[in-house]
């Protein structure tokens, strides 16, 4: 995602209390997609996985009681240094463009001994070119470089420290920066929460520095607490789930994290409350509905799946017995061939992940009939069905979200919505990935034929893949993406509709000349309209395009879908959204973000009264 400056920046601390192991990278994954898809960038800092310090120190110790302070530092530091490498990783396989940065790439200077150092000094203009390059950076926390180059640690709390210090420093040269700790309780309570009190303390909706000073730093270290001070950078303290509240809309929920600033501290005036897990149902176990369903039962305290529709249950029980985490009664319990006892069964949203036309449409309005949420990963069905399924939500009070139709994990219908009160004069966009792999093949000298098969061979071409390579694909997710810009009722005039057959090895061969890219690419502009006519009315079309070397989507490759809208009036006017836009883990990744939204709406909430100990 090529950066604009203009996009809030959002520093996400993970502690080793909610990073207790790589089973917990996938929650952190969710909320840094979540913050990403909302259109701000992410610098993502951790701590270790759950008791690799102690652990790590332990060792050390076994072969001298005091070690050396110097050999020590490098030894823990290799616990946020793994961590912040997993995550990653685990970014990576989610589609989510990233980089992992460390302490001296972005001149983060620290003072001090090298196992209780302080931070002095930060690179904000390599942390900014950084951020152009990628919209989320990984950095570990609780660790420093000195000006002779050793390697130190901040100490107790240094991850904290990090965050903050970061935060501070860029807000010098940035307009909107948020630093959020992200810790295991929903903010900073008056006392702790664990405790055996007879009655549940109370949190803080904003809590001043010295009253947070006088707590006690088991939750924020105190010097972490005087470093904001210092700054004057305010921050916020909270649990993954009670992030959600401080974002509005559908992610409001009963608890919002405590926001710790210069204001006088009150405390929240909010119940607290225990929320239904929500009860999804799912028909298709392909590609993307087993990487859902894998998520869905991971994440157990947010989601109960309910069902699995399929269509051929022995096709995939033999699927399913190859999972090493199946339970052997997980499959009876939730596969099902049969429609009317799917629909029978206690579901909140319905996701449709088989494809195609039918039974597709049908499934899904017996869903919205019912009240249920929808969602979907169907682009054919929501190119052609998408206002009529629509207005039958509206009907019934429902929601019918679509995130995963277009672009995988790319956000780029979540862009089109943001930008679609903004005056945007049309857009260009690589929408399909199968394309990319054969005119990649076709550029080093690979027949058409050629291609395709090695495409196929390596998972980004289906068996027939004429609907990818005569554009239709493309087309549907065009209008899709026009609608969500434009307005649902734009009327969309096709111009040409070339697809790769008609690419020429003169066009390929011109391209490699000029160290350019031919893509595949579509296009979708305004009409002329003097009397600003509503509906608006738009011109698209698809063609093999020669994209010079330094055109914002030149460089896309793979699987990746990207999208430049170019706006009127703007100082920078073209916004630029890539990453990867197709398999199953970034495609099943939007579907679950379509998910967390779901969950944490404000209609969800159901209010229980929590135990005295808690």
């Amino acid at each position: 995602m090529s950066c604009n400056r203009q996009n809030p920046i959002c520093v996400l601390k993970f502690g080793s209390s909610v990073l207790r192991s790589v089973d917990d990278l996938p929650g952190a994954v969710h909320e840094i997609y979540g913050e990403w898809r909302r259109g701000n960038r992410i610098i993502a800092v951790v701590s270790a996985l759950g008791s690799t310090t102690d652990e790590l120190l332990a060792q050390a110790k076994g072969f001298e009681e005091e070690p050396n302070p110097r050999n020590l530092a490098k030894l823990l530091a290799t616990g946020e240094s793994t961590c912040a490498a997993l995550l990653a990783l685990a970014l990576e396989r989610a589609g989510v463009p990233s980089r992992l940065v460390g302490p001296a790439e972005i001149g983060l200077i620290s003072e001090g001994g090298h196992l209780d150092a302080h931070p002095v000094e930060l690179d904000v203009a390599a942390l900014g070119r950084e951020l152009d390059r990628a919209p989320v950076l990984i950095l570990p926390g609780f660790i420093g470089h000195r000006r002779d180059g050793d390697l130190t640690l901040f100490g107790r709390g240094g991850s904290d420290l990090t965050a903050i210090f970061v935060a501070g420093r860029l807000r010098r040269d940035f307009d909107q920066v948020r630093c959020v700790l992200v810790k295991d309780v929903d903010g900073l309570f008056e006392w702790d929460p664990a405790g055996s009190a007879a009655s549940p303390p109370r949190c803080f909706e904003r809590i001043s520095y010295g009253d947070a000073l006088e707590l006690s730093g088991d939750v924020v270290q105190h010097k972490a607490i005087r470093l904001a001070r210092e700054s004057g950078m305010g921050f916020e303290v909270g649990s993954v789930a009670s992030l959600a509240a401080s974002q509005g809309g559908h992610r409001k929920i009963a608890l919002s994290p405590t926001r710790v600033g210069s204001e006088t501290s009150i405390m929240s005036q909010q119940p607290a409350q225990r929320f239904t897990r929500l009860r999804v149902g799912i028909a298709g176990h392909g590609t993307v509905g087993a990487g859902v369903l894998q998520h869905l039962l991971a994440a157990s305290e947010e989601f109960e799946v309910t069902g699995v529709l399929v269509r051929d249950l022995e096709k995939h029980r033999l699927s399913w017995d190859a999972s090493p985490k199946a339970a052997e009664d997980t499959f009876d319990r939730l596969f099902t061939d049969d429609g009317d006892e799917f629909f029978a069964r206690p579901i909140d949203v319905f996701v449709e992940l088989t494809g195609g036309l039918s039974p597709a449409k049908a499934w899904i309005e017996c869903a919205l009939d019912r009240g249920l949420d929808v969602v979907s990963a169907n682009k054919a069905l929501l190119a052609k069905h998408g206002n009529e399924l629509q207005f039958v939500a509206r009907n019934r009070h429902a929601n019918l979200l679509y995130s995963a139709a277009v672009g995988g994990a790319a956000p780029l219908l979540e862009t089109a919505a943001r930008l679609s009160g903004e005056p945007v004069r049309g857009f260009e966009a690589i929408l399909n990935a199968t394309s990319n792999h054969v005119l990649e093949s076709m550029s080093r000298g690979a027949s058409l034929e050629q291609s395709v098969r090695a495409a196929q061979d390596s998972g980004f071409a289906e068996a027939d893949p004429s609907l990818d390579l005569d554009g239709t694909d493309a087309c549907q997710k065009t209008e899709l993406l026009a609608r969500e810009v434009f307005g649902a009722d734009v009327i969309l005039r096709w111009g040409t509709t070339a697809a790769i057959q008609d690419v020429t090895g003169e066009l390929l061969e011109e391209a490699r000349a000029a160290q350019g890219s031919v893509r595949l690419v579509a296009s979708c502009h305004l009409e002329e309209d003097p009397e600003n006519l509503a509906p608006k009315r738009a011109f698209a079309c698809l063609h093999p395009v020669l994209l010079p070397s330094g055109h914002p989507l030149c460089h896309l490759t793979g699987a990746g879908a990207a999208i430049a809208f170019d706006l009127q009036g703007r100082d920078s006017n073209r916004v630029v959204v890539t990453g990867s836009g197709a398999g199953r883990w970034p495609t099943a990744q939007a579907v679950v973000s379509d998910l967390f939204e779901l969950r944490h709406a404000p209609l969800r909430q159901v209010a229980v009264p929590l135990p005295a100990n808690r």
